[in-house]
């Protein structure tokens, strides 16, 4: 479980260096525009993203369930 963990945290900082790396100005740009944004909007958007997650982790938990029953048998 804790490799899953640190597999997840990569995968998340290769995720979030991509797009400073390789598209620089549009996130120079999109990052101004956030600042620019009321608190209020920028916690609706971290709080969809949080959603959006849950909901990721627990498909594909409830569709690796099987396969972990056998793992574990």
């Amino acid at each position: 479980m804790s490799g899953s963990i640190v597999l997840a945290i990569g995968l998340v900082l290769v995720i979030e260096g991509i797009f400073p790396l390789f598209f620089t100005q549009l996130w120079k740009d999109t990052f101004i525009r956030i600042t620019n944004q009321k608190n209020g909007q920028i916690k609706y958007y971290g709080l969809l993203s949080v959603i959006i997650g849950i909901m990721v982790i627990s498909v594909s938990y409830t569709h690796s369930e099987p396969t972990r029953q056998a793992e574990i048998s």
